[in-house]
């Protein structure tokens, strides 16, 4: 992907990432984020096991101003959504939602 988090507002960062998607069998698929320009950091995998799956895949991130996705995979996948969450932040302290 391009770099996200330029247009997060108001001393907010990126906390969770949910990618969801269609997959069909035997269809494998792997989420990596590089944070600040950083290396490559693999946050997660799965293989789609039934006929045809729906997955859900929450990623909690780490704190950055910039990040970067990378997905690959083999087989055939439909990618629905990449929804992001945001926390608002102050300081090095993360402030928790009432």
């Amino acid at each position: 992907s391009g770099d996200i988090g330029m247009d997060v507002p108001d001393d907010k960062y990126i906390s969770r990432i949910t990618i969801r998607l269609d997959a069909a069998a035997s269809s494998t698929l792997e989420v990596y984020a590089s944070y600040d320009g950083g290396p490559w950091i693999k946050l997660g995998a799965r293989r789609a096991e039934g006929k045809w799956e729906r997955l859900n895949l929450p990623f909690a991130s780490r704190r950055h101003d910039l990040m970067r996705l990378r997905i690959t995979g083999q087989g055939q996948i439909t990618m629905r959504s990449i929804a992001m969450t945001t926390a608002p932040s102050r300081g090095n302290m993360i402030q928790g939602s009432d």
